[in-house]
């Protein structure tokens, strides 16, 4: 199902998903589980009728998926769906905020002071997640604690440019 504006979105003038169509990478793949698939607009829970979610190895430790914002935004909210199968996959995990490539080999390195949310209990199966994120930066990534899959059908980042950059030309050249 091709929701790029779903039910769980903000509304009003500023309320563009930022994340859509955004480089993504994760820390791993395992079942043509790519990490673009988070961002493609697509929120098709059955992960092998929509070919549409995220899929991680198992047993490696502090899986994570990470899309690059192009820009340094002040984000408001994320928007996760979850897979309408092994739901569990998508619980005990943080959201955060970088400003600057956040892996080192297959290692996604942060501190709490960039975790904008946190969520212990798996996101409903088949369902989605709002969690308040407050934070500026240009990466945001989702680290899932211990040594299991994550799997995620679908990211949105909601916020505004969080920066701009004024200049002048010189026209004397």
């Amino acid at each position: 199902m091709f929701l790029p504006w779903s039910s769980g979105r903000p509304t009003g003038a500023n309320a563009a998903n930022i994340a859509f169509k955004k480089p993504a990478m994760q820390r791993d793949n395992d079942y043509k589980g790519y990490a673009a698939k988070a961002v493609d607009g697509d929120t098709e829970a059955n992960y092998f009728k929509g070919q549409s979610c995220t899929h991680t190895q198992a047993g490696l430790g502090n899986n994570w998926w990470a899309v690059d914002l192009q820009a340094r935004y002040s984000i408001s909210s994320v928007v996760l769906y979850n897979r309408n199968l092994y739901g569990e996959r998508l619980s005990n995990f943080d959201v955060v905020v970088l400003n600057s490539q956040p892996v080192t080999g297959t290692n996604l390195l942060y501190t709490k002071s960039q975790v904008c949310a946190h969520q212990d209990t798996p996101v409903k199966t088949g369902g989605f997640k709002r969690l308040a994120c407050t934070k500026k930066g240009r990466f945001l990534a989702i680290v899932k604690s211990g040594k299991t899959y994550l799997t995620l059908c679908e990211v949105q980042v909601f916020g505004e440019l969080g920066e701009y950059i004024l200049f002048t030309v010189d026209s004397s050249f």
